[in-house]
C-alpha cells in the first residue's frame, strides 16, 4: 500500500505540474498531496470492504431430511440465535429456496403448524417429532417460538461438517448478498 501510495502521489504531482504549468508552491503541493491521500484512502477502504464482503458470502452444502441443498449463504454478525439445550447455532433458510425438494409430508405438516399453538407438533411424522426443537426469538413487537430442525452443513472448500440447526423462514426476499441462507455469526471463524 505504501509503494502504491508513493507512486500515485508522485504521478499525480508530475501530471498536474506539467498540465497546469504553475510554479510549485508549498500550498499547491499540500493540496495535491491531500487529494492524493484522500483518493488512496477511499481506494483502500473499498478494497477492505470488498474483501470483508467476500468473506461473509459463502457457498455451503446443507443436508436436511436426507436431501442435500447447495445454497449461497450470508454470515450475519447479528445472528446469535442458538438452540436452547445444546447451544448449537441456528441458521435461517428461505423456505421457497428449498420447498420443491422437501418431503411432501413435511410440507403439509409445516403448513398446519401455527405459532399460536407452538407446542403442538403432532401433525409431523413421529420420526421427525423427535428431531424438532422449539426456539424462542424476539421481534420488535413480541416474543415468539419457531421450529428448528437438525442439519449438517459443509462450507465450500472445507472438509469439516457442522451439526447445527436450521429454521425455515416465510420471507420471499433474499438475504443480503442475494443469499438463501443466513448463517450464525460463529461461521466467521471457518
Amino acid at each position: 500500500i505504501l509503494w502504491i501510495t508513493v507512486f500515485f502521489i508522485g504521478g499525480m504531482l508530475s501530471f498536474i505540474q506539467q498540465t497546469i504549468q504553475l510554479s510549485i508552491s508549498h500550498a499547491f503541493i499540500l493540496v495535491i498531496a491531500s487529494m492524493s491521500l484522500y483518493s488512496m484512502n477511499r481506494f483502500v477502504r473499498s478494497w477492505h470492504h470488498a474483501r470483508l464482503t467476500m468473506k461473509l458470502i459463502r457457498q455451503a452444502e446443507v443436508h436436511l431430511f436426507n436431501r442435500t441443498f447447495t445454497l449461497q449463504c450470508y454470515i450475519d454478525s447479528g445472528n446469535h440465535c442458538e438452540e436452547i439445550f445444546s447451544g448449537k447455532p441456528v441458521h435461517f433458510i428461505v423456505y421457497e429456496a428449498v420447498e420443491q425438494q422437501l418431503p411432501a409430508n413435511f410440507k403439509d405438516a409445516l403448513a398446519q403448524w401455527t405459532e399460536q399453538h407452538y407446542s403442538d407438533i403432532s401433525m409431523f411424522p413421529v420420526s421427525m417429532q423427535k428431531q424438532i426443537r422449539l426456539v424462542p426469538y424476539n421481534t420488535v413487537s413480541s416474543k415468539q417460538m419457531m421450529l428448528v430442525f437438525p442439519c449438517t452443513i459443509k462450507l465450500e472448500g472445507q472438509e469439516q461438517q457442522f451439526h447445527h440447526y436450521v429454521a425455515l423462514t416465510k420471507q420471499t426476499s433474499l438475504f443480503p448478498g442475494n443469499s438463501y441462507m443466513l448463517m450464525h455469526v460463529s461461521m466467521l471463524d471457518y
